[in-house]
């Protein structure tokens, strides 16, 4: 498999180096390299979310860098998705709520999208109990990728701006309504949360921060043919520490994955993501 990515990142070098000597290819995963977006919808009054914490854990380590995760703490209107009792941040943001709004509405929490995927009967892409999240994960896991993605960051610890490109290269052609998403995410975080031993302190990871695209991701294209690299660059300057968080560069991350929208029913599909450190 190694061989085939490094034959097939060769190819497309000599095809462009013509034109493009001065702007060397990335390095982009190809075929076989699947990874797997997980958005869980998660609280800090939420008793079962600390062991839906605990599940995702587990799964990546059994899966490291090809599963991402993202928790969303959302302004759902149930007491769960409020802060723990005694908290010190409330990570509720109205970005991650319009992104939950995209995928469906929870009949409770914790919830997790796997890939934007719909399962079961009803259609649903939010699936829980935690306990199932396993098997959905596996699934998607198996499939090949649709395309590679890669991450160039350079952040400035003084200004505190990170500058990114994000690079996709489609390993099929792709058509439709094609969006980016990226987020930042930040772990490590100590705080509150409610347990079935009550409210403990905690250790919070893969919080989204923010949005940096549209929650609904800025359309990338509507045809994207096999082995053209296509990039895209933003910047964001991290925030000082505020009551939603401490805003702690080591310990943020970027996230972007493309997704495939079905302008008819509106369901969608997560193609492929890519997680890198931002500092």
């Amino acid at each position: 498999m190694k061989k085939a990515a490094i034959l097939l990142l060769f190819s497309v070098l000599f095809l462009t180096a013509c034109e493009e000597a001065m702007n060397p290819l990335p390095v982009i995963r190809q075929d076989g390299e699947r990874r797997v977006l997980v958005e869980e919808f998660s609280g800090g009054n939420c008793k079962p979310c600390s062991e839906a914490a605990g599940e995702l854990a587990n799964l990546q380590a059994t899966y490291g860098e090809n599963l991402v995760v993202v928790t969303l703490h959302t302004f759902l209107p149930t007491p769960q998705a409020s802060p723990a009792a005694g908290a010190a941040y409330d990570f509720r943001i109205q970005k991650g709520t319009e992104v939950l709004n995209q995928i469906g509405i929870p009949t409770g929490i914790p919830a997790a999208g796997i890939n934007r995927q719909p399962y079961g009967d009803g259609g649903s892409a939010l699936i829980a109990p935690f306990s199932s999240w396993a098997g959905w994960i596996g699934e998607e896991v198996k499939k090949d990728a649709a395309l590679g993605m890669s991450l160039d960051i350079d952040y400035d610890p003084v200004g505190r701006e990170a500058k990114f490109d994000v690079n996709m290269l489609p390993n099929e052609s792709l058509s439709g309504d094609l969006r980016l998403t990226v987020y930042i995410t930040e772990g490590n975080i100590a705080d509150k949360q409610l347990t079935e031993a009550g409210v403990v302190n905690f250790t919070h990871q893969h919080i989204l921060r923010d949005v940096i695209s549209t929650p609904q991701g800025d359309h990338l294209a509507d045809d994207l043919p096999a082995g053209q690299r296509v990039s895209r660059s933003f910047s964001y300057t991290l925030p000082a520490a505020d009551n939603k968080g401490p805003w702690v560069a080591e310990n943020c991350h970027i996230v972007a994955f493309v997704t495939l929208v079905d302008a008819a029913s509106g369901r969608q599909e997560v193609l492929q993501v890519v997680e890198e450190k931002l500092n």
